[in-house]
C-alpha cells in the first residue's frame, strides 16, 4: 500500500501500519498511544515523534527536496521499542527510555547526534556514522559492562553497575560525579573540558589525555588506578 498526503501535522494513534509506503509531505509526524508500524517507509520531512509504540523493520526515505530550507530534521522516540537495523537519516535523535533491538544504528548524516535519557541500558547496537559518531546519555543507567569505541561522548549523570571499556573516546563536555567501576578501562581518552567529583578506584588509564587547565581533575578521588604514557 502507497499513502501519499499533503498535511500540517499527522498523526497514527492506536494503530497498526504494515507494508506502507507512507508519502507525507507534512513538517511533523507523530506515532503513539501504543500503535505499531512494521516493514514500513515513513518520509520525515522535518520532525517525527514516536511514543509509546514500536517499530519494526521500518525505514525513514523521503526526497532530496524535503530538506530544502530545513537546517535540522529530528527524530525524538519516548517509551518506544525498535526491532531490526536502523538507518536514520536525520540531525537529531533524541531517545527516552527507548530501546534498539537490532545490531546496527547507521546514522547517515554527518554530525548527527543520538542521545539517549531516562533509560536502563544493557548494551547498545553498533552505531555507524558518516564521519564520528556523536552520543550523548543523560541520566541514564548502564546496566552491563559496555565497550564505547572511537565515539564523541557526553555523560551527564549516568550510573554505572559494572565495569566499561571506553577506548579511543572524546568527552567534548567536563565529565562531572561520576562513579567508575573497579577495572575501568580507558584508552586513547580525551577528556576535553577536564573532570570534576569524579570518583575511579582500580581503573586503568593508557595513554589518556585529561586536559590542560589547572582544575582538570577537580575534587576527583583516583585511587589504586593505573596511568599509562598519559
Amino acid at each position: 500500500l502507497a499513502l501519499s498526503v499533503t498535511a500540517g501535522e499527522v498523526r497514527i494513534s492506536r494503530s497498526r501500519v504494515q507494508k506502507t509506503f507512507l508519502g507525507v509531505f507534512s513538517t511533523k509526524v507523530v506515532i503513539e498511544d501504543r500503535s505499531e508500524v512494521v516493514d514500513t517507509n515513513i518520509r520525515v520531512v522535518e520532525a517525527l515523534a514516536v511514543h509509546s509504540s514500536t517499530m519494526r523493520q521500518c525505514s525513514f526515505q523521503g526526497s532530496p527536496e524535503d530538506r530544502k530550507e530545513r537546517q535540522v530534521v529530528s527524530v525524538a522516540f519516548v517509551s518506544s521499542a525498535l526491532y531490526g537495523d536502523v538507518r536514520l537519516p536525520f540531525d537529531r535523535i533524541t531517545c527516552e527510555d527507548t530501546l534498539f533491538h537490532g545490531d546496527m544504528v547507521q546514522m547517515t548524516k554527518t554530525g548527527a547526534t543520538l542521545s539517549f535519557a531516562k533509560t536502563k541500558i544493557k548494551k547498545l547496537p553498533n552505531m555507524q556514522s558518516e564521519g564520528q559518531v556523536h552520543l550523548c546519555l543523560e541520566d541514564c543507567q548502564l546496566t552491563d559492562a559496555i565497550t564505547f569505541h572511537k565515539m564523541k561522548l557526553g555523560l551527564r549523570n549516568v550510573s554505572m553497575l559494572k565495569p566499561c571499556e571506553f577506548d579511543s573516546i572524546v568527552f567534548w563536555d567536563k565529565v562531572v560525579d561520576i562513579v567508575f567501576p573497579a577495572q575501568t578501562n580507558f584508552r586513547l581518552t580525551r577528556f576535553k573540558e577536564g573532570l570534576h567529583g569524579v570518583i575511579a578506584s582500580g581503573c586503568t588509564f593508557d595513554g589518556c589525555n585529561f586536559g590542560f587547565s589547572q582544575n582538570a581533575l577537580s575534587d576527583c578521588l583516583l585511587t589504586q588506578c593505573t596511568f599509562r604514557n598519559c
